[in-house]
């Protein structure tokens, strides 16, 4: 399902678009042309308002394109707590700069994600030096904005398909941004042959659609509401019908969730990591398909089937990669009948002194599972909810 990014300036425009309904929120100063960066307190304030609502994306700015400098930015906001660290990446010495931030999967406490521009150009050969450097994604902007650019206006419809497409081939996540509005969203989601995995907003959020002025919850709420009707009817189109309760788009979804468990692990892929255990810390947050509820435990998700279904995880031995452990959460978690999406992070706590790495993931249960899932155990046999 493609995810809704807002952009927000503040703690409390993170807050507030969480609770509206982003599934990341992207934090960055506005401006004429290329966005500015939050300071490092700044970020790390919206990242504990925000909680595990949303991911917390942050900019390094509008940083001069040298490999010093980029990769001196991306590391310090890395280190600030944020899921992704976003950075612009334009004219000659673009592929440079990405590979100044070449190394290990873990080097960063923060994947990075690149931002190409519409209306600056960019070589087709960056994708593979993105999923090469270890990028998690790329997303295509418009970076004039204060002339009126739009994306869609930039680039026609079989052109935004094709860079989609670029992107997925290299494997790498894809979002699409630029002034985009509400009009927008069935025309992005509807791209063949794949969709977009996120859009970004922010002027189309704010006051008087001016990206500026102060963020509306109401406007972020119509925009989550549009994309989650849209990406149900273009599901319809392209999958075979399943008998499954039909959801209404506008209805927040019940949450079960288990946050800070902190367990022993055998888990890394580095060599100093396989001869002990290592601490990791787990957050869950379990989204449940709406029905009429009752005082039973078999009306919910129990907290047990959660942390027992992770402690048998960690029992089959040692994990290479916390994003592995986290996969394997969320599929265990979704193969209960009343889970209809999960988030999962996973912590290594004491790999690095001072620091938290890590990955989240949020995953949805596809319409062709809703019928094969697993049928939980009867109230009497689930142990009491804690």
């Amino acid at each position: 399902m493609t995810q809704l990014i807002i952009g927000a300036r503040n703690a409390a425009e993170a807050t507030l678009a969480a609770e509206a309904g982003a599934d990341v929120v992207l934090l960055k100063e506005p401006g004429e042309g290329l966005p500015g960066a939050l300071k490092r307190a700044a970020i790390r304030q919206a990242i504990t308002a925000v909680g595990p609502r949303a991911q917390v994306w942050a900019g390094i700015g509008d940083v001069a394109m040298e490999p010093e400098a980029v990769s001196r930015a991306t590391r310090a906001i890395a280190n600030s707590g944020a899921t992704r660290v976003v950075i612009p990446l334009h004219g000659v010495r673009a592929a440079e700069c990405v590979a100044a931030l070449a190394g290990p999967a873990d080097a960063l406490s923060a994947r990075p994600m690149a931002v190409l521009f519409a209306d600056l150009g960019f070589p087709e050969t960056l994708f593979d030096e993105l999923a090469r450097s270890g990028f998690a994604g790329v997303m295509l902007d418009v970076a004039e904005k204060g002339r009126g650019g739009r994306l869609t206006d930039l680039m026609p419809q079989d052109e935004l398909a094709r860079f989609v497409a670029m992107a997925k081939t290299a494997g790498l996540e894809c979002a699409l941004a630029g002034r985009l509005g509400v009009t927008d969203v069935p025309v992005l989601l509807a791209l063949s042959p794949h969709a977009p995995d996120a859009l970004a907003f922010r002027a189309a959020t704010c006051v008087h659609g001016e990206a500026t002025m102060p963020l509306e919850g109401a406007r972020v709420r119509e925009l989550a509401r549009l994309m989650g009707c849209q990406a149900a009817e273009t599901m319809e189109k392209v999958s075979a019908p399943v008998p499954v309760q039909e959801e209404t788009a506008a209805v927040v979804p019940d949450k079960v969730f288990v946050r800070g468990l902190e367990l022993d692990a055998w888990i890394g892929v580095h060599h100093v990591e396989k001869g002990d255990t290592q601490r990791v810390r787990i957050d869950v947050e379990a989204e449940l398909s709406p029905r009429e509820r009752e005082e039973s435990i078999g009306e919910t998700i129990c907290y047990d089937y959660i942390i027992e279904g992770i402690h048998d995880i960690l029992a089959r031995g040692h994990i290479n990669l916390v994003e592995t452990l986290a996969e394997e959460i969320a599929e265990h978690v979704l193969r209960h009948d009343l889970a209809r999406g999960v988030t999962v992070r996973v912590e290594k706590t004491e790999r690095v002194p001072g620091a938290r790495l890590g990955v989240e993931i949020r995953r949805r249960k596809r319409r062709a599972d809703a019928a094969a899932v697993i049928p939980m155990p009867s109230p009497a046999a689930t142990s009491a909810k804690g």
